[in-house]
């Protein structure tokens, strides 16, 4: 019976990382921002690695700028894996 219980924990915790990994983050704010303010994204979070896709496609001008602190501090906030921009 012990088996089965680490089998079914093993699953789950693929089925929850293929979840994460199927997120969409569209860009919602109607101006301009730094890149990592997750207010302005849809998840709530800026784009990760893990987003199956990342959309700045709203209405309107606007610039979504790569704020140097946050560079710095973690370079690992940059990476995403799919990115569009209409």
């Amino acid at each position: 019976m012990g088996i089965r219980i680490i089998i079914a924990i093993v699953g789950l915790s693929f089925a929850v990382v293929s979840a994460q990994a199927q997120t969409t983050n569209s860009y919602t704010s109607g101006s301009s921002h730094f890149w990592d303010l997750g207010g302005a994204w849809s998840t709530g979070f800026a784009p990760t690695i893990n987003d199956g896709a990342n959309f700045i496609v709203n209405i309107g001008s606007k610039t979504v700028t790569i704020d140097p602190g946050a560079v710095d501090a973690d370079p690992q906030n940059l990476i995403i894996s799919n990115l569009t921009l209409a």
